[in-house]
């Protein structure tokens, strides 16, 4: 069976958002517990992000990518006035 790459990504939003921190709080120190916590929020904020797009109607698509397009252009062209 062929699998969709809204199914796989769909995969790794779940996995992103459901990671674990994995803090051992006897060998851990204070430094590294926070670097394991900030990775943990970094993968959930790009599950979100994920799941935002893939259930995003054709509307929010077209918008996200015309802002992408308008963007590049204006890195293409930085003599614009503004």
């Amino acid at each position: 069976m062929e699998y969709t790459t809204d199914q796989k990504l769909k995969i790794l939003t779940n996995w992103l958002q459901d990671s674990d921190t994995g803090i051992d709080s006897y060998t851990d120190g204070t430094l590294e517990q926070s670097i394991k916590i900030a990775k943990q929020e970094v993968k959930q904020e790009i599950g979100d992000y994920l799941e935002e797009i893939l259930n995003g109607n054709d509307e929010f698509i077209r918008y996200q990518l015309n802002s992408i397009e308008a963007n590049e252009q204006l890195k293409q062209n930085p003599k614009l006035p503004f």
